[in-house]
């Protein structure tokens, strides 16, 4: 039985943002292989933190876009499931998103 295997946020960004990066071509075979063992992840967090990256070059329909379908471009599983109505300690994930919208930098 194949283990899961959990993607960071640099993995995406690498991905989606920096594809002259001398790591890309690596990067971008790591992904294909990810997808095709259908057992990847990545947290809610991990998905936050690339819209936050990619906030300041999209607009808010690229970013809700993003957001909505990344789990099936990246064939990735969102742990805890990817809702706007999720609930983490200090906000749910829909306010978060909004900030990230307004182009809010959380540190």
């Amino acid at each position: 039985m194949a283990g899961l295997i959990v993607i960071d946020t640099s993995v995406f960004v690498i991905d989606l943002r920096y594809k002259r990066d001398k790591e890309f071509p690596v990067n971008r075979a790591f992904l294909d292989r990810a997808a095709q063992s259908r057992s990847a992840a990545t947290t809610i967090f991990n998905l936050l933190e690339v819209c936050g990256i990619l906030s300041f070059n999209l607009n808010e329909r690229q970013l809700r876009e993003l957001l909505h379908y990344f789990p099936q471009h990246y064939q990735v599983e969102v742990l805890p499931h990817a809702s706007l109505e999720s609930s983490l300690p200090a906000f749910t994930t829909g306010e978060l998103f909004n900030m990230i919208l307004k182009k809010v930098s959380l540190s």
